[in-house]
């Protein structure tokens, strides 16, 4: 093969080109900071920048999201401790309350106090920020706690997202923090009538006879109603004789809530001032509830008195209210799927089985003094 020295000139003109497009490319990447100015200069290199770069924006937007959760979580923390501050005061101002060495006018004084500390207990209830309330749930933009103390926020979480499918709550519901249970607390309720001899007006022991309280021989009917820790309806007549002690009505009621040799549900027993405590043996929120009263030999056999002007009369099921002028509140708290019902809970969550065929009927007397009887239809 011959060489001409076009042919060397040749080879040295494309080696030339060559060294000045790299150059080229080089000092480019030098001013701009950048491997490749467009996307066909190297295809996987632009995928993963196009990748990078959509990762660079995610984790830039959960920083933002964190650092308003963190926020908000710092604000709740502080609130928080002002709460406590607060409850503490408010508890050594009722405490002092009790002082029999008070008169009127100290306790008038204490009184305002008390008042003065609930309406701050109420402005943190509703602190705000960013213009968002702390405890209204999910519903940030609606005032959690009104000048009465009724809660309108509802119990839905607040999540940051910190990852793909990974989300972390960062709220507290007022529905929790107002209105829940200590998941630590045991539940418990008792009778507010002590009972006592029919003789000698003596304390009863739970080892005393039903004839002790009674003053007879014969069957003492008792009617129990009520939920257990779930919820689920307790309602039964317990028929026993006058020759038993209190301990066996004692056990009937824990037998009527799911007591068994085995297992125990609740804990009943007569307390040193001759009433009846059921306490709830699991722990947490709890939907427990107890009613009772008893007949014997036509008359009445009282276990809890109120200042209720609809009394609950033989077994039926209706339910004691109290009047306060134009409004009559009802004293047994609604529960449905562990949480307190408000105006938009359906009555079907609350029933026990289906409303089907079913009637709410009301006998209620009006202003005139005229008596009505309502039938509502509840399906």
């Amino acid at each position: 093969m011959r060489v001409t020295s076009q042919y060397l000139f040749n080879n040295f003109k494309q080696d030339q080109q060559k060294v000045n497009q790299e150059l080229k490319r080089v000092t480019e990447q030098i001013s701009s900071g950048k491997k490749i100015q467009n996307s066909y200069d190297d295809p996987v290199i632009h995928n993963d920048t196009l990748r990078l770069d959509s990762q660079i924006n995610a984790l830039k937007s959960v920083h933002e999201r964190t650092a308003k959760a963190q926020n908000f979580t710092t604000a709740t923390d502080d609130t928080l401790q002002d709460f406590s501050e607060s409850l503490r005061t408010f508890k050594s101002r009722v405490l002092a309350a009790s002082n029999d060495a008070l008169n009127s006018d100290n306790r008038e004084a204490i009184a305002a106090e008390l008042e003065e500390e609930k309406a701050h207990l109420i402005r943190l209830a509703n602190t705000q920020i960013g213009g968002e309330y702390l405890f209204s749930g999910s519903a940030t933009s609606i005032k959690p706690i009104d000048a009465k103390g009724h809660y309108n926020g509802n119990n839905g979480k607040l999540e940051s997202v910190i990852g793909e499918g990974v989300s972390v709550p960062y709220n507290i519901d007022g529905i929790s923090l107002f209105l829940g249970s200590d998941e630590s607390v045991h539940k418990q309720i008792s009778t507010n009538v002590q009972l006592k001899n029919s003789d000698i007006g003596e304390t009863l022991k739970s080892d005393d006879t039903l004839k002790d309280l009674v003053d007879g021989e014969g069957t003492v009917s008792f009617y129990l109603s009520g939920s257990k820790h779930n919820g689920d309806i307790v309602k039964t007549k317990l028929d026993i004789g006058t020759d038993q002690t209190i301990e066996t009505l004692l056990n009937s009621i824990g037998k009527a809530y799911g007591n068994t040799q085995t297992s125990q549900q609740v804990k009943v027993e007569l307390n040193d001032n001759g009433n009846i405590v059921l306490t709830d043996l699991k722990s947490g929120k709890s939907q427990l509830e107890m009613k009772l009263r008893g007949e014997f030999d036509s008359n009445p056999v009282e276990f809890i008195k109120s200042n209720s002007t609809l009394q609950e009369t033989g077994n039926d099921d209706s339910a004691e209210f109290e009047k306060n002028g134009s409004t009559v509140t009802g004293n047994v708290t609604l529960i449905a799927d562990g949480k307190i019902t408000n105006n938009t809970t359906k009555l079907e969550a609350i029933a026990n089985g289906s409303l089907k065929d079913k009637t709410f009927k009301m006998d209620v007397t009006d202003i005139n003094e005229i008596a009505h009887s309502v039938d509502l239809v509840l399906d």
